[in-house]
This record gives structure tokens, sequence and C-alpha cells, in this order.
């Protein structure tokens, strides 16, 4: 098998197995511990993952858009395979998701849920790598280096003379 081929499948195979394991925190174990019974603190537990998730798949996976929404895609069909009958509210049909558990309810809202992460996604993407670039550029580091050897130097001779 060609190596760059066999990259792309390490990299996908990696970032499918981060996101299930979300999906499986956040539909199999969480709505079967006593955190649960309080439904105001899981759905901010599960806010907050959704806005770091995206920071741990672009920091430690190393991945891009594409796979980050190839992860969101793969995780949203965990949950509409199983939801926890309407976990977080997932599914539930009525104004205030309030009512019975409603299939067309549940792909509503794991549409309003791709689009949401991938929007937390992209705005976390173009900061990171914002970051990154600043970080690396070489132009910066030569303005950073020679700002110190300016402030070492005494006087103006001295500076030139270390060029």
């Amino acid at each position: 098998m060609n190596n760059n081929i066999k990259s792309i499948l390490v990299k996908l195979l990696k970032i499918l197995a981060a996101y299930f394991c979300l999906y499986f925190i956040h539909f199999v174990i969480i709505p079967n511990t006593p955190l649960y019974i309080n439904s105001y603190r899981v759905k901010y537990i599960q806010g907050w993952t959704y806005l770091l998730f995206p920071i741990v798949d672009i920091l430690l996976l190393n991945s891009n858009i594409a796979y980050g929404f190839i992860g969101v895609l793969f995780y949203n069909f965990c949950v509409y395979v199983y939801s926890a009958n309407g976990a977080y509210g997932f599914g539930l049909s009525g104004l205030f998701n309030d009512g019975s558990f409603d299939r067309e309810a549940l792909l509503f809202h794991l549409k309003i849920t791709i689009v949401l992460y991938m929007i937390f996604y992209l705005i976390f993407y173009i900061i990171i790598r914002i970051i990154r670039f600043i970080k690396d550029n070489p132009k910066n580091k030569e303005n950073m280096e020679d700002k110190e050897v300016k402030e070492g130097c005494e006087n103006k001779e001295d500076y030139e003379n270390h060029n």
C-alpha cells in the first residue's frame, strides 16, 4: 500500500476513534450515571465538550477541516443510530424539547449540531493556524533576535560590529 494512503487511513481511523469515544461518553456512559439526573449540568458538560473537542482534535490529532467534518458526520451518525431515547434533548419534539422522542426532531437537532460544530471548528482552526503561523514565521524570529541583539548592545557601534 502506498505510504501516503496509509498515513491518510491511519489519520482517518484516529479521528473516527476519537469521535466515537466522544459519542460513547456522551450517549452511553453519562446517561447511565447519577450525574445525568440534573439535566442542566449535563447540558453544560456537553456544551463544554463541544467547545473543547475541536481544539483537542486540531492540536493533538493534527486534524484539518475535512477530517473534522468527517468526524462530526460520524459522531452524528452514531447519535442517529442510538441517541439514548432523547438524551440531552436530542430528538425530543416540542418548543422547549419537552415532548416525546421523534426521529424527525432528531434529524433537525443533528443538522443544527453539525452546523454549530463546524462553525466552532472553523473558528478554532483559523485561530490556531494564525498562532502557529506567527510562532513559526522566520521573519518574526529574525526580528525578535535582532531586537534582542539591539537591546544587548551598548551603542550603535557595538550593534554594527555585531552584524
